[in-house]
């Protein structure tokens, strides 16, 4: 009689422990002890489409857009120019050609400037200060067959990248590109609550985790420009 109270206990045991494990793994991960929350990832590189002037993907009135903070980051810009053979032609000849960066916190008054031959112009050739709403400006030599790779910091309250060359002829279309600075937000994962010992004997079914605000801060620019003979002939960007 001992023996068979004896092994209905066992038998009982096993039951129970393969009952619970069963429970358990039909359970959700989340609600698991020390499992952790995936948060979805989205491909944070951006692309700039010349054509429709305008970032793929960033939306430029999202309302977190202005969470953001315009700080400054010392290799937030990198710019890559590659030279023509035939770079600014004129006289049947090829010349070195002036190329200005310039990032602005405002554009409407550059805009203006870029109206008229004579507005380029002296965009290209003012200092910083002279140039509407202009935070930084500079300016490069650039030669025929030249490919010249460099970083700029990105200047606090910058919010646009202009870029100006000093071609023969200073058409807009031809000589000019403005772009925003895009915004990039990075997801948060919410943090773990710590497991009580009613949340232990629960499976974590009641605990809540408490949600972490997004990072949203200005992207960093990837530029890539190419020149030839009268005009910027490829003009690419990305922001991650």
């Amino acid at each position: 009689m001992n023996n068979f109270i004896s092994n209905s206990s066992i038998w009982i045991r096993i039951t129970c422990i393969s009952i619970l494990l069963s429970g358990c793994s039909l359970l959700p991960s989340s609600l698991l002890p020390n499992s952790q929350v995936k948060v979805q990832e989205k491909d944070n590189l951006d692309y700039w489409s010349d054509s429709a002037g305008s970032w793929q993907n960033w939306d430029e009135n999202h309302p977190s857009n202005e969470l953001v903070t315009w700080t400054y980051d010392k290799d937030g810009i990198q710019v890559n120019f590659v030279a023509s053979p035939e770079l600014n032609i004129f006289g049947q000849r090829s010349h070195t050609l002036i190329v200005k960066v310039v990032q602005l916190s405002e554009v409407t008054g550059i805009n203006t400037l870029f109206q008229t031959k004579e507005g380029i112009a002296a965009a290209l050739t003012q200092a910083t200060e002279m140039i509407p709403n202009a935070v930084f400006s500079e300016s490069f030599v650039l030669g025929p067959r030249q490919n010249v790779m460099f970083r700029l910091a990105r200047q606090e309250n910058a919010k646009y990248i202009a870029v100006i060359a000093g071609f023969a002829d200073l058409d807009r279309r031809q000589a000019v590109r403005v772009i925003p600075i895009s915004v990039n937000t990075t997801l948060q994962k919410p943090i773990d609550a710590e497991w009580t010992t009613f949340d232990q004997i629960t499976l974590g079914y009641f605990v809540e985790q408490e949600p972490q605000p997004d990072i949203v801060r200005p992207s960093n620019i990837k530029l890539n420009i190419n020149f030839g003979e009268n005009s910027i002939t490829k003009f690419t960007a990305t922001a991650k």
